[in-house]
């Protein structure tokens, strides 16, 4: 064997394993930094490309074609916006979306093997560091150095999206412990679902609970499915949906419904005297209102904020125009971005999602799914790498697998 033959040999074994393990990397980091983050997923492409071939790459994006071009469609809109309407912040706009484009033509072919259990104690780590520094630096535990009090990880943190991976994670572990044959050791996974649950529940995000009360829902239905005795299967869900009932009511949960009901059904008659849930009702009218006037191709992707900041300020609504508030709902925010057909696109993604998920009977795909629909609807999700990051890599992780397929442990992307 000459020396070129064993060059090419070590670089075919060593690129599948930087490739890998700079995905747990960059999976941690998608709620620690972004910059580092994309670094990391980046790195993780180049090392790939070294270790694949065009055939596989096209054989994977033609295994999910419709999906691949979904997302293909959402960013290419959204990079036209961005470019006709060329601001200072359109470079940044199309940034963030650039996994809609790379991830689905990369990620379904990656060779080498992924181990999960890595993959889900990365993401454990990552958002445990992202709760610790969000809440250390809001209740002033940790000082920061910068003359302006900030702390330099703070502004990309957002307890939503600590909510979110929380939920699909909790979501998979919940399926896997359904649909696994082999007994394992129940606390294996009892401290990952404590984990996980005790960060939904202290990320104090509304739809948070509402997701984890799905999760819930939806399990339970599959478990009434799986189990076949139904009445072991209702007195189970009668059981935990009273034990979340009856926690719900002593904790902070229920005081933060209590506020979203007064806001919305008997709203101050201050208007500036809003919580959260009232800064959305605002940022949601705001967005109504300017999409009607720009229907067909938006204000420009990475001039939203500008353009709602304008009327906040314009009616008067000085919190929303002092936090620059984006509109808090991905459709409304991507039709007042790129126009009608760029929300289209957004609903042709989950729409193919569904549709997937129910002709395969993936049900780790539907729970996915459904979580960041849900989230979708008060929240930018995909305005911020944390949160498209995630939701993309598992989509195109899920999509090439069946639920017989799927295992907890290690599995390989390629079929």
């Amino acid at each position: 064997m000459n020396t070129e033959t064993q060059k090419n040999l070590s670089i075919q074994r060593i690129t599948p394993l930087l490739s890998e393990w700079l995905i747990y990397i960059g999976c941690a980091l998608t709620f620690i930094s972004n910059q580092y983050q994309t670094i990391a997923i980046g790195l993780a492409i180049v090392f790939h490309l070294f270790s694949t071939t065009g055939t596989k790459i096209k054989n994977s994006i033609l295994r999910n074609k419709n999906e691949t071009i979904a997302f293909l469609l959402f960013f290419f809109l959204n990079a036209f916006s961005a470019l006709f309407f060329f601001n200072e912040n359109s470079v940044g706009a199309i940034e963030t979306k650039f996994a809609f484009f790379i991830f689905p033509l990369l990620l379904p072919s990656l060779r080498n093997k992924i181990n999960l259990t890595l993959l889900f104690s990365s993401a454990i780590i990552g958002i445990l560091c992202m709760f610790s520094i969000y809440y250390l630096s809001t209740f002033h535990i940790v000082e920061s150095n910068i003359p302006d009090g900030s702390h330099p990880f703070v502004n990309n943190l957002h307890p939503s999206y600590i909510s979110i991976i929380a939920c699909c994670l909790l979501h998979l572990l919940i399926v896997y412990l359904i649909q696994k044959k082999n007994k394992y050791n129940i606390l294996f996974y009892l401290v990952p679902f404590i984990i996980l649950v005790t960060l939904i529940t202290l990320s104090e995000s509304k739809i948070g609970y509402v997701a984890l009360l799905t999760i819930i829902i939806f399990n339970f239905s599959y478990l009434i499915y799986k189990a076949k005795n139904w009445k072991v299967s209702i007195i189970a869900i009668i059981s935990f949906l009273g034990v979340v009932v009856f926690t719900s009511l002593q904790s902070s949960i229920y005081t933060r419904f209590e506020e979203a009901y007064q806001e919305i059904f008997t709203p101050h008659p201050d208007p500036n005297y809003v919580m959260s849930t009232g800064e959305r009702l605002i940022a949601w009218k705001a967005s109504t209102e300017l999409i009607g006037e720009h229907l067909w191709l938006g204000v420009g992707a990475g001039n939203e904020k500008t353009e709602l900041t304008n009327y906040y300020s314009t009616h008067n609504n000085i919190n929303n125009a002092e936090l620059r508030l984006d509109s808090h709902q991905q459709f409304l925010q991507s039709a007042l971005a790129g126009g009608i057909f760029v929300a289209i696109s957004l609903v042709l993604i989950f729409t193919l999602l569904i549709f997937n998920a129910i002709k395969s009977r993936n049900i780790y795909l539907m729970g996915v799914v459904i979580i960041y629909f849900l989230f979708a609807m008060t929240e930018s999700v995909f305005e911020r790498q944390s949160g498209i990051i995630p939701f993309v890599f598992l989509v195109f992780v899920l999509l090439n697998y069946t639920p017989e397929k799927f295992k907890i442990f290690t599995f390989t992307t390629e079929k």
